[in-house]
């Protein structure tokens, strides 16, 4: 079922395998680095609503060496002022979200006016999300900037973790 959907999804020039590791993991074996790599860069990933977490693996470690609960994932950030839209401002946010990542700066046009920027950041997926977090001002009060996270699989609006509803 999982090779059958990827297939689907990720479209590849070449075959690959999939082999089933235990009922929540499985490697993904490419035929060529150009698949690997498409694969890579576009994610996350979800297979039937649940989020695909990719991890680069080398044999010199073992698969319980393998670091599942971090995941790359695409944020929008709403609310942040023009003047804040710096790279230093960016990490100060990340510093409370996770690593950047990658950071579009091409995407919708508008300058100024552009309603979100929108930063991919490697996010500890075992913890609750971010809905956003108060930035302090001088002599005004703290402003709230929004996160909204992009192709997101099942999502807790309770507890805010990935995997459950």
């Amino acid at each position: 079922m999982v090779k059958e959907v990827i297939a689907k999804a990720w479209k590849l020039a070449f075959p690959m395998d999939v082999k089933c590791l235990n009922k929540d993991t499985f490697m993904f074996i490419f035929n060529h680095e150009v698949d690997l790599h498409k694969v890579y860069v576009k994610r996350p990933w979800s297979i039937r609503g649940g989020h695909l977490v990719l991890k680069k693996w080398s044999p010199d470690i073992t698969r319980q060496e393998v670091y599942f609960s971090t995941s790359d994932l695409w944020i929008q950030i709403h609310g942040l002022p023009t003047p804040w839209r710096t790279e230093d401002n960016l990490r100060k946010i990340g510093a409370k979200v996770g690593a950047i990542t990658e950071v579009d700066i091409t995407g919708d046009p508008g300058g100024a006016w552009k309603r979100f920027i929108r930063v991919k950041f490697e996010v500890n997926i075992s913890k609750p999300l971010l809905p956003g977090i108060f930035r302090p001002r001088p002599n005004k009060s703290d402003l709230w900037i929004g996160l909204k996270y992009e192709k997101l699989a099942v999502l807790c609006y309770q507890c805010s973790i990935i995997g459950h509803d």
